[in-house]
């Protein structure tokens, strides 16, 4: 069974499971419901906690701790969840006769990359057709209506992507990462390419800085960290492009809202983070602390 069957048959499954109970409706319902004094919106950085983190708490519970007890947070991440998805959360927040009192945004560029914009899954097409033609009186599960195919995922592979590594496809980088044919530094080296050293698209953000706008209420936005010191030590050059990358996010956002942007991307260390060598944004408690600490000082400024 090819890698290509493999992934289609999981996409299937979860596609299956999203049919019962669709994730991004569910957190777009929380959304239509909250009276929160401030909304946190993100990927998954906001939910991971590392398994020798002491303090168990999660990025949000860490900012709705820090606001106590004048005001309340509600949050809404999830995998993947990116620029696209949160303008249409933003857009759905407008339609509130009692709208939250500050917004807090982050600025995920790996999101912006080609292997996300077009990932069968991650890439939320799905949600964000349904998200259009959301009815908020709905039950917050459905059954009704054909069940979509899964992604071609053979195609997905067949998408160029250019990284610092040189031209390619998404397939260069995705089937050895999966299959472990690479190991250690050469690992390292293949999975920082693929996760932050290709050149983002960033006009969503400028359409996530208009929907913020839109709101009327103060917004805080901070740049999701990467661990460059990492990628820096493998792959050279990874740490200009993860920076130029930042750059052309924020100045995108300012288009449509301009608002400072806390300058978080690449100003954590390595022990900042739950396991580096993954490729992710997830932050270990050291981590969170710190920038829940910049997230609350910004928000009792603004508030």
């Amino acid at each position: 069974m090819t890698r290509a069957v493999v992934d289609e048959l999981k996409d299937r499954m979860g596609r299956v499971r999203d049919r019962l109970d669709h994730p991004q409706l569910r957190d777009a319902r929380r959304l239509l419901g909250t009276r929160a004094d401030v909304v946190m919106l993100g990927e998954s950085v906001l939910v991971w906690v590392g398994p020798h983190d002491k303090d168990r708490r999660t990025l949000p519970a860490m900012v709705a701790d820090g606001l106590k007890p004048e005001w309340s947070l509600t949050a809404v991440s999830g995998g993947g969840y990116h620029a696209d998805l949160l303008t249409a959360y933003l857009e759905l927040l407008a339609r509130l006769p009692h709208r939250p009192r500050a917004v807090v945004l982050p600025l995920w560029t790996r999101g912006r990359l080609q292997p996300w914009i077009d990932h069968p899954r991650f890439g939320h097409h799905d949600a964000l057709q349904r998200l259009r033609h959301l009815d908020p009186a709905t039950a917050s599960w459905r059954v009704r209506g054909s069940l979509k195919r899964g992604g071609n995922w053979g195609a997905y592979y067949q998408v160029p992507y250019e990284t610092l590594l040189g031209p390619g496809t998404v397939g260069d980088y995705a089937r050895p990462l999966k299959d472990g044919s690479v190991t250690g530094d050469e690992r390292l080296r293949l999975l920082y390419a693929y996760h932050h050293g290709g050149v983002i698209e960033p006009t969503a953000f400028t359409a996530l800085g208009r929907a913020a706008g839109a709101l009327g209420v103060p917004v805080v936005v901070y740049q999701a960290p990467v661990s460059v010191a990492t990628g820096e030590r493998v792959l050279p050059g990874l740490a200009q492009r993860v920076a130029e990358n930042f750059a052309a996010a924020d100045a995108a956002f300012r288009a449509g809202l301009d608002v400072p942007v806390l300058q978080t991307g690449t100003a954590f260390g390595e022990d900042a983070f739950i396991d580096p060598t993954d490729g992710s944004e997830h932050l270990n408690e050291q981590g969170r602390r710190h920038l829940a600490d910049l997230l609350v000082a910004e928000l009792r400024e603004r508030l």
